[in-house]
């Protein structure tokens, strides 16, 4: 729904600005997430209740804090109207989320897509996972390991937060197909620094992280934003159903080929993983910012 609603609400000349924001206070809800919640099982446990309740009251706790985000999303105004009268079949809105990606731009998009939230699953699965194995490795508790493992996910996610506005600005100055170019060259040096790391936990992991940080952002900012200029207004729900689709599988390739090299190779092989996609898809938008680069930076004002 994220990547629905920075598609109906900004204008496209300041798409950048307004989808950087957005994703700066979701950065900004991640690091309070990750410093203040990641603390509650130990808290939890201080005041005497087991591991296992620790854990449940967090979990309940986060969702009771959905549940609040929820009833504060009724006060948003309607997105782009529709003009349908009645619904289409599924099978019919899916074909013609497939049929856009005739358009290069659209098809780079949707490649963007599986790797920006493949971005997302690696942070938010295997980073944590490998700090947590790592400090619980050298004697720690399961409640020690999640604060601790807390602060990495803080790092990388406090330089995705300041990165946004830069990036949105650096965007600003070119058309959006070099940008997501610019974006892609960025996550690959953040994964692959990442990827060298011998200790998530040490101190040696600040800088990949804050590279990492900076590459996850930048990747996820471009392809919302290409995204969104895009997807035809008249067939935009199919559209981004299919990018949301690709997303999904970017999550599932990762989750599951990524989790199986973590256990059988190295902890660092989900990084290595996204750093390749990243560069495909760098090799991708150049291609495309040659054959069609779409509309410059003067012409996309909506």
């Amino acid at each position: 729904m994220l990547a629905t609603v920075l598609v109906d609400y900004p204008k496209d000349r300041s798409r950048e600005s307004l989808t950087a924001f957005v994703y700066i206070m979701n950065g900004l809800g991640v690091v309070v997430f990750a410093v203040v919640l990641a603390k509650l099982p130990t808290w939890i446990q201080a005041a005497g209740a087991t591991p296992i309740w620790a854990g449940r009251c967090t979990l309940f706790t986060i969702g009771a804090i959905c549940f609040f985000s929820a009833l504060m999303m009724r006060g948003l105004k309607p997105g782009t109207p529709t003009q349908k009268p009645a619904r289409e079949p599924l099978l019919m809105l899916m074909r013609q989320g497939f049929s856009a990606g005739r358009n290069p731009r659209v098809a780079l998009a949707y490649g963007t897509a599986f790797a920006s939230r493949g971005d997302i699953a690696v942070v938010g699965t295997f980073l944590t996972l490998w700090a947590t194995v790592a400090s619980m490795q050298s004697g720690s508790d399961e409640a020690t390991a999640a604060a601790r493992t807390g602060i990495l996910i803080a790092i990388v996610q406090s330089a995705a937060l300041v990165w946004a506005g830069v990036f949105a600005w650096i965007a600003s100055k070119f058309d959006r197909i070099t940008a997501l170019a610019i974006a892609m060259f960025l996550a690959v040096v953040g994964y692959t620094a990442f990827a060298m790391v011998e200790d998530p936990n040490s101190s040696a992991a600040i800088i990949p992280g804050v590279l990492l940080g900076i590459g996850q952002m930048s990747a996820i900012l471009s392809s919302q934003v290409l995204i969104g200029q895009e997807a035809p207004r008249e067939t935009s729900g199919s559209v981004l159903g299919v990018y949301g689709f690709f997303g999904a599988i970017g999550i599932l390739f990762v989750s599951v080929v990524g989790g199986t090299l973590f256990d059988s190779w190295w902890p660092g092989a989900p990084c290595m993983i996204m750093a390749v996609a990243n560069g495909v898809l760098l090799i991708w938008a150049l291609v495309v910012r040659r054959v069609a680069p779409g509309p410059q930076l003067d012409q996309a004002a909506a």
